[in-house]
Formats: C-alpha cells, structure tokens, sequence
C-alpha cells in the first residue's frame, strides 16, 4: 500500500510502501522455510564444489566465471585474481594446477560454522 506525501495544492507523491505482516498459511511456509534453512545451515549437506571456470562472450567483453578457493578483502587481492583469470584465459596456467587436489565438502563447512 503506497504513502503520499503532498507535494502541491493537488498533487501527491510516494514517499514509502507499507505492506501487511504475513498471515495464515504463507506464514507457516516461511516458518517451516526457515526451519529447514536453520536445520541445513547447523548439519550441512553433502555435496562438494571443485574450482572451475567458464569463458563468456559478452556484447562488451570477455567475461569469466571463476569459483576458486580465494578471499578478496583488498585491491591486491584482486589484482592476483585478476592475473589468474588472465592466465586462464591465455592457456597459460589451469585450475588443476594452481589448486590441485582442492574440494570443498560437508566436512569444510562445518569446520567453518563457528565463523558464520
């Protein structure tokens, strides 16, 4: 539902949006949802994720999808995962190599859980 706030002797303008809380069975989904969102987040699930990458042509340019085990908090941080996507691109360097062996499980999330 829109709020106006008058804007001139006849006009009005929307100035926010209220909405009515969730009841009945839609609040039950969203309750069972978060249970079992809970419930996956504390046991995990056994699945595992292994670096890859995909080369995208975009209208603009090269794009890369990368899912690698690095952590950016800072502009030389991304530098490397920039030269990596290079290097990748240019057949120089593959994943195998960089992360041999890598995988993450079941057994890497939970040891993680404490750090959500």
């Amino acid at each position: 539902m829109p709020n106006y706030r008058r804007v001139g002797r006849s006009r009005k303008k929307i100035v926010s949006d209220t909405s009515q809380p969730v009841q009945g069975e839609l609040r039950q989904y969203y309750d069972k949802l978060d249970t079992t969102k809970k419930k996956l987040q504390h046991s995990g699930i056994d699945s595992e994720v292994f670096p890859s990458w995909r080369r995208k042509r975009l209208s603009w340019a090269t794009g890369v999808e990368l899912v690698a085990p690095l952590e950016v908090r800072s502009e030389l941080e991304l530098k490397s995962v920039a030269n990596l996507a290079r290097s990748l691109l240019q057949g120089e360097t593959t994943l195998d190599r960089e992360f041999q062996g890598y995988r993450y499980g079941k057994n890497e999330w939970l040891a993680e859980r404490h750090l959500r």
